[in-house]
């Protein structure tokens, strides 16, 4: 049984199942696709402990113990438990119940601070010409990572 299929996580082992999240499983792949270095290294240890546990690292630096899955490919079901946990079970993961975003999500699992822009309150292509979206992006970068 395998962590990630091929080594790391791709974008392509995320499949949305019968829980309603997702919020949470393109924010999950997104996350694989864009920044898999950083998927890979919240999970802890890379193979279970003698009990079938796991532990992942949200960006609060909070460890999360997520109890072994059947399969290969584990880290999407185990990031999938982590949310579950930390909402209280899986039905809090519900598109229609959860006051987690897929922004909050990413945010989660990469680290960083989100925010949010209200497009239609500033026209995007004054923002884009005066460079205020630019220099928003760099800010948060510098502030602390890719979200």
């Amino acid at each position: 049984m395998k962590l990630f299929e091929n080594g790391t996580c791709q974008a392509a082992d995320v499949m949305q199942g019968r829980i309603s999240d997702c919020w949470l499983m393109q924010s999950i792949a997104a996350a694989a696709y864009r920044f898999p270095e950083l998927v890979v290294e919240s999970i802890n240890p890379k193979v279970p402990s003698e009990q079938g546990v796991y532990s992942l690292r949200r960006h609060e630096a909070v460890r999360l113990s997520c109890l072994n899955a059947q399969g290969a490919g584990l880290w999407v079901m185990l990031m999938e438990k982590a949310f579950a946990k930390l909402g209280g079970g899986y039905s809090s993961l519900n598109n229609k119940k959860t006051s987690e975003s897929s922004g909050s999500a990413l945010c989660r699992i990469l680290g960083g601070i989100p925010g949010m822009n209200l497009w239609n309150e500033s026209p995007w292509e004054q923002l884009i010409k005066s460079e205020s979206l630019w220099e928003q992006l760099v800010e948060g970068a510098q502030k602390g990572g890719p979200c």
